[in-house]
């Protein structure tokens, strides 16, 4: 995380979220991953990587390493699910 960005790196590529775009941040529950299907995404031993939907999400941009601490960063355009290590992000982001 910088002063102004939300950084994601994921075997091979980095993405980032700028801060100023950030409505909210908050733990996924069950009804987020609720029908959760790919559309144009990759799984494996590295994770989870590119864009989903959910019954209740048209798209969720997808970048996690691992199956849980999954975080939905909203914000105006699209919707960032993440896997830190330490869900005190949360805090931070909604800063």
């Amino acid at each position: 995380m910088t002063d102004t960005d939300i950084v994601l790196y994921n075997h091979g590529f980095k993405r980032k979220i700028p801060k100023c775009d950030i409505l909210k941040a908050r733990s996924v529950t069950a009804k987020d991953r609720n029908g959760l299907w790919r559309k144009f995404a990759v799984e494996g031993v590295w994770g989870y990587c590119g864009i989903y939907a959910s019954k209740i999400h048209k798209n969720l941009y997808i970048y996690a390493s691992q199956n849980k601490n999954w975080i939905l960063i909203e914000t105006e355009r699209k919707n960032y699910i993440v896997s830190p290590e330490n869900l005190d992000i949360i805090d931070v982001i909604n800063k």
